[in-house]
C-alpha cells in the first residue's frame, strides 16, 4: 500500500509523522512502490534536472525523515540512500568523463557542435579554451555554459543538452551502442534498442562496466519496477545494458559477441541494398 493510501485511511505508522516530512516520504513511497503502467512502459518523474536550491530542500527533508523515529525502517534506510545519492550529486555535479554535450551557440558555428567530457570533468571548445563541469549540475548546464561564454560573446544565446553514449546488448531488437540522455529511464533506454525479443530474460538483465557488474540482477529488477534512470544508477559512458538470451550463460556476453553477431548481419544488409 501507498502512503498516500495510508494517509488518507489515517492507519499505518506513518501517521504520526510531522507535516513537514510527509511530501518526502510520499516521495520515497513512490520509488519504492511506483504506479506502473507495466515494466517496459513510460518513464516515471525523477530528480535528473532538479535545480540545486530544490535538491538541498529535499535533502534537508530526508534527513529529518532518516532521524525520525516514527515510521518503517525501509523508509529510513531509504531515505538515507537518498540522502548520499544526493550529496555526491550535490558536490560533484552530474557530468563524468566520456558524457557528450550538444552545445549551439548562436551564430557561432565552431561552437555549435558535440563535445566530450574529459578527464577531470571538464570539455574543451575552440576559442573559448578548457570549461569545467565539476559540481555542475544537468539543470544549470544551459545557464553556467551562457555565463562562460558571455565572457567572450556579448549576449550568446546558447542551448545545450547533455548526452551519454551506452552499450545495449543482448536478446533486443537491434544491439548496439546508443546516445542517450542521462536521465532515460532504463526500461525506456532498452526500449530505444528494439525492446527484449522473445526469447529474453527480462529477469536476469545486467548491467556492467567491463567485466564488472554494476548491479546484481534483483537490483536491476527493482530499478526496472521503480522507473529508475541511466544516471541515478550510476551509469557512465562505455557501460553496458545486457539483456541475455535462454539459456545464455549471465554475464558471458561481450562487446565481441555483439560485434560478431550484428556486423555480419550489417554487411548482409548493404550487400542486398547495393545489389
Amino acid at each position: 500500500m501507498l502512503l498516500p493510501e495510508y494517509l488518507a485511511r489515517g492507519r499505518g505508522p506513518i501517521r504520526k509523522l510531522p507535516a513537514r516530512m510527509v511530501l518526502p516520504a510520499i516521495a520515497l513511497s513512490l520509488l519504492l512502490h511506483p504506479p506502473l503502467e507495466g515494466q517496459f512502459g513510460s518513464s516515471n518523474a525523477n530528480t535528473s534536472l532538479m535545480s540545486r536550491q530544490a535538491l538541498e530542500g529535499l535533502m534537508v527533508n530526508f534527513n529529518e525523515l532518516a532521524s525520525s523515529s516514527e515510521g518503517s525502517n525501509e523508509i529510513r534506510e531509504r531515505a538515507r540512500q537518498e540522502i548520499e545519492v544526493l550529496r555526491v550529486r550535490l558536490e560533484s555535479g552530474d557530468f563524468n568523463p566520456g558524457d557528450q554535450i550538444e552545445l549551439f551557440v548562436e551564430g557561432e558555428e565552431q561552437l555549435s557542435e558535440t563535445f566530450v567530457v574529459a578527464d577531470g570533468r571538464h570539455i574543451d571548445v575552440p576559442v573559448l579554451g578548457e570549461i569545467p563541469l565539476q559540481g555542475v549540475l544537468r539543470s544549470e548546464l544551459e545557464d553556467y555554459l551562457s555565463e562562460f561564454v558571455g565572457r567572450f560573446i556579448r549576449d550568446p544565446v546558447v542551448r545545450a543538452q547533455s548526452l551519454t553514449r551506452i552499450a545495449i546488448l543482448g536478446a533486443v531488437g537491434t544491439p548496439g551502442f546508443y546516445v542517450v540522455p542521462p536521465g532515460l529511464v532504463l526500461s525506456e533506454a532498452i526500449m530505444r534498442a528494439g525492446g527484449p525479443r522473445d526469447n529474453a530474460r527480462v529477469d536476469a538483465i545486467s548491467l556492467r562496466r567491463g567485466d564488472v557488474e554494476l548491479l546484481d540482477e534483483p537490483a536491476v529488477q527493482t530499478a526496472l519496477a521503480e522507473g529508475q534512470t541511466l544516471d541515478r544508477l550510476g551509469m557512465r559512458a562505455g557501460d553496458q545494458i545486457i539483456v541475455p538470451e535462454r539459456g545464455q550463460r549471465i554475464g558471458g556476453f561481450s562487446l565481441v559477441q555483439m560485434l560478431i553477431t550484428t556486423v555480419p548481419a550489417a554487411i548482409l544488409t548493404l550487400v542486398t541494398l547495393f545489389n
